[in-house]
This record gives C-alpha cells, sequence and structure tokens, in this order.
C-alpha cells in the first residue's frame, strides 16, 4: 500500500515538472507575457495641427514620434519547431545568409509552406489541447532599427498589429514578451532593451499553438507577421493612456450627444478636449482635470451629421495634455 502511494506521489510529480516545462506556446495557462495593457486606438502629436494633418485616424506619419517597421525582413522558416534556428535572437548571430520576406505578409504566400483552408475539421491531429509538433512551422524574423534622438528620455513602444499566430519578441539578445493574440493588436514597452545606434528585433512566429483549437471555423489558414508593425514614443511621467467615447442620437435622432472619459497618469493636468467636423471647423470644446486619473467632458450638437452607410460622417476627436 505504501509502495502504492509513493508510486502515484511519484507520478504526479512527474507529470507537474512536466506541466511547469511546456513552453509558452503548449501552455494553457499562459497566454501572454510581458505585454502592455489594451487601449483604445490613438496616437500622440507634438501639437493639434500635427495630429489634424493626418489623411485618417491611423495614418500616423505625421508624427514625430512614429515609427513604422514595415518592409524586408530576414527570415528563415522550418517545418517545425525542433529543426528552427534555436538562438537567432542573440544579438551576435549571423543571419546574413538568410532571405527576406516582406512585412506584413503571410509566408505561404511567399514560398514557404502551403495556405490550407477548413471549415468543419481541425488542419491538425485531433489531440486537444496540444499544439501539433512533428508539423507546426515556425517563422524566425530579424530587422535592425534606430531611434531618434528625440526619443532619448521618453518611452518606446513596440506594436504588432497582427501576427498568426503564437510569437516571442527579443531586442538586442533579451527576451521581452510573448503573444498569442493573433486577432488583436499588441504592444511591448522596449525601452530597458535599447541601445544608441542600432538595435536588433527578432521575432518567432509559431504557425499554431494551444490557442488554436479556438479558431475552428470557414477561413484560410495563413501564418506570420500579417499586420503592420510599427514604433511609437510615450511621455514616461504624464500622458493619456487610453480614453472611452460614446456618441448617441436624442430628440428624434436630430440631436447629438457625446461622451468621452480620458485616462491619464497625472492628476496635475488638464486635458482639452475638442470635437472638429470634416471641414475643419471646431463644433464643441471644454476641457476637465482629472480626478482619480480620469477626466470627463460631455457635449450635446444640436442638428448633428450622424454616420450611416449612405453619409458616412465623421468628427474627430483630438485631446490636449496640459
Amino acid at each position: 500500500m505504501k509502495a502504492n502511494n509513493l508510486f502515484r506521489m511519484a507520478f504526479i510529480l512527474m507529470a507537474s515538472s512536466a506541466f511547469a516545462e511546456l513552453a509558452e506556446w503548449q501552455d494553457v495557462s499562459v497566454v501572454q507575457q510581458g505585454v502592455e495593457k489594451p487601449h483604445a486606438t490613438m496616437m500622440t502629436y507634438p501639437s493639434r495641427k500635427a495630429a489634424l494633418n493626418n489623411a485618417r485616424a491611423t495614418d500616423y506619419k505625421n508624427s514625430p514620434w512614429y515609427q513604422s517597421l514595415n518592409g524586408d525582413w530576414q527570415f528563415s522558416w522550418a517545418k517545425n519547431p525542433a529543426s528552427r534556428p534555436m538562438d537567432f535572437w542573440k544579438a551576435d548571430y549571423s543571419t546574413e545568409e538568410w532571405k527576406t520576406i516582406p512585412v506584413p505578409s503571410n509566408w505561404s504566400k511567399h514560398g514557404h509552406g502551403m495556405p490550407m483552408y477548413a471549415n468543419s475539421k481541425y488542419p491538425f491531429p485531433d489531440n486537444p489541447p496540444h499544439a501539433p509538433v512533428e508539423y507546426n512551422p515556425v517563422g524566425s524574423y530579424v530587422r535592425t532599427f534606430s531611434i531618434p534622438e528625440a526619443w532619448k528620455n521618453r518611452s518606446t513602444i513596440l506594436h504588432f498589429e497582427g501576427v498568426n499566430s503564437a510569437y516571442y519578441v527579443w531586442v538586442n539578445g533579451q527576451k521581452v514578451g510573448y503573444s498569442e493574440g493573433s486577432r488583436t493588436p499588441v504592444e511591448f514597452d522596449i525601452s530597458a532593451y535599447l541601445k544608441a545606434g542600432e538595435n536588433k528585433l527578432a521575432v518567432e512566429v509559431y504557425r499554431w499553438c494551444n490557442g488554436s483549437w479556438l479558431e475552428d471555423q470557414d477561413f484560410w489558414r495563413l501564418a506570420g507577421i500579417y499586420r503592420s508593425v510599427w514604433l511609437w514614443s510615450r511621455d514616461k511621467q504624464s500622458r493619456i493612456h487610453d480614453y472611452e467615447s460614446y456618441a448617441t442620437l436624442k430628440n428624434d435622432y436630430k440631436d447629438g450627444r457625446f461622451d468621452v472619459t480620458a485616462f491619464c497618469t497625472d492628476d496635475d493636468a488638464v486635458v482639452e478636449f475638442e470635437l472638429i467636423y470634416a471641414d475643419g471647423k471646431s463644433v464643441a470644446s471644454g476641457s476637465s482635470q482629472p480626478v482619480d486619473g480620469k477626466a470627463k467632458w460631455n457635449t450635446e450638437i444640436a442638428d448633428v451629421k450622424a454616420w450611416s452607410a449612405e453619409r458616412p460622417n465623421l468628427y474627430s476627436l483630438v485631446m490636449t495634455l496640459k
């Protein structure tokens, strides 16, 4: 009886040890590591004029605190995790002999593996919650970048708009984090890993992970860094780090009400709000001082130009932290 109990205890310890040693892409208890808290889509600018120079809300090129990392990256493809280049993320690892691949893109459209279409059946062996290991392609990406001098005393954020399906990130040979949220943007604060001059960014992408079991639906199975990658710079101490906005209609849909909350890091600051129509004219403005990190403002607009599919009217919201 005692020997039997000892055997059971040994088995439990072995099982626990094996679970603890699972890679993140196989571990159902891990979704992300080292990521920033999600926030609403936005960009910082040094002035109101610079912010309004955008052709559209997500065109950030007019901000001096934005840098695109799109373009050709050095790339290596392996058919499974065991055959991937193990130490490519190290600062002294040479990738000069590697081919290149455009980012954003799906690697199967550039000669690496095959795109797969599936509807009601999983495209890998039925063994939940484990991701496949014999055929589970891994893409290793490398590129270099430099930080502008004006960013020196600010925080530098690395932004991935979408990577399928799981990936690790290193900067200058140091692990920054991991994520398997393939359909949502993810950000990493890489300030602590940067150095003067050229920096090395390495990304290891797994085609499938344990999260892929939640994706059995009618679509093409592709993989890679398939959406844009960019850097942006933010103030370390005083900033708006998120916001919520609500636009509703009243009085038989003739008038509008707009409510916004800016989440700030500094209660001693003041936030100015301004709503601007497509013709560039300001239609409402106001200000608020944060209380417990929240600056709130609302306004009502008579004869509001509401959005519809036939008339896609849009207003711009500019928030200025002072």
